[in-house]
């Protein structure tokens, strides 16, 4: 559970420090939207394709 929790605070760390370093790249800011609400469209498609069987 240590090893997870130091993962999850260097990956916020570093997505943290990028962003703000590129916060006037507009390119950077919404490449991060398009991934937000890319991977939040995908969470139904596991029960999509268990309906669909």
């Amino acid at each position: 559970f240590t090893s997870y929790l130091q993962l999850l605070f260097v990956f916020t760390f570093v997505l943290s420090t990028t962003t703000w370093l590129l916060l006037d790249n507009t390119s950077y800011i919404e490449t991060i939207g398009f991934l937000a609400v890319f991977f939040k469209a995908l969470l139904g498609t596991p029960q999509f394709m268990r309906n669909f069987r």
